[in-house]
């Protein structure tokens, strides 16, 4: 989630066994072609959906930002966009993976993500990689969203700056 230009998702895609098996969510529609054309020229083989995390409708406001990477739906102010949303759990359905490893960089909407969907990452999610925004939510809401993962049962195995690796300890990794 948070596809960009597509540095990070390709990075991921060469080293999987199967490519094809990727899918990365960008809301910017600005970035799509940027996105797709990267991902032709590096010969991968992941599925784009233009989609926000989102819930309880089926468009959401995002902001665009002159820097485009801090673009999303929490600095409310830019540039204003609809955008269609999606969820955790719809991505996967419509994906087909039963299991599956999270790589989030969503400029704050990952504490909704943790906070809406905790059921699904409990019980489909192996490894969380995620960049941490707690400038736009505010440290209090990252610490409780941290100590709420570890009673969800993910252990932080490595951390640099504001990002995460966290593996799911309850689904035997």
């Amino acid at each position: 989630m948070g596809g960009g230009f597509g540095v990070i998702s390709c990075t991921i895609n060469k080293k999987l066994s199967n490519p094809r098996n990727h899918v990365v969510i960008e809301a910017n529609p600005y970035l799509i072609t940027p996105l797709e054309k990267n991902r032709d020229i590096n010969g991968c083989q992941f599925t784009i959906i233009n989609k926000a995390l989102g819930y309880g409708a089926d468009l959401v406001t995002m902001y665009l930002q002159e820097n485009i990477g801090s673009s999303g739906t929490k600095h409310q102010m830019g540039e204003k966009i609809e955008v269609g949303t999606i969820s955790l759990e719809k991505l996967l359905i419509l994906s087909g993976f039963n299991v599956a490893n999270l790589v989030t960089d969503i400029e704050g909407s990952e504490f909704d993500l943790i906070d809406k969907e905790m059921g699904i990452l409990k019980n489909k999610i192996k490894t969380i990689i995620v960049e941490f925004h707690p400038n736009v939510i505010g440290q209090k809401k990252f610490k409780e969203v941290l100590l709420k993962l570890k009673v969800a049962g993910f252990d932080s195995v490595y951390q640099k700056e504001s990002v995460f690796v966290l593996k799911n300890k309850l689904l035997g990794i």
